[in-house]
């Protein structure tokens, strides 16, 4: 109910101002945290971050069952660490999505283990 009543109150903070990247992002995680998550989806498609999308997508994508665009968006993050330095925290949230505890853990450790100060 209080999750509802948030996403009401965002919303009316987005139509005085419906640019705000923090209200978008406010609203998308009361839809996803109330079970909203194709609305949640529709709202993140509005924003991009190049650290907190994917890992609100890669979540949101796991939890509506679309496997394949949370193995294309995994392949796309794993392809960005190799080449360099990419949040591991991003790429645990993923793995999250797809249920993979083993995997989320191993990147959770890997935060831990670079000291990442980008997590959540």
């Amino acid at each position: 109910m209080k999750m509802r009543r948030t996403s009401i109150y965002i919303q009316c903070i987005l139509e005085f101002d419906p640019n705000n990247y923090w209200g978008k992002l406010s609203l998308a995680s009361a839809h996803a945290g109330t079970g909203l998550n194709e609305e949640a989806i529709s709202v993140f498609k509005g924003l991009e971050s190049i650290y907190l999308s994917p890992a609100y997508f890669g979540c949101l994508y796991g939890k509506t069952g679309r496997k394949d665009e949370v193995q294309k968006l995994l392949a796309e993050l794993l392809g960005r660490w190799e080449k360099g330095y990419f949040p591991p925290y991003v790429i645990a949230a993923v793995y999250s999505g797809l249920a993979d505890k083993d995997k989320t853990f191993e990147r959770l450790d890997r935060v831990y283990e670079v000291r990442d100060a980008n997590q959540w």
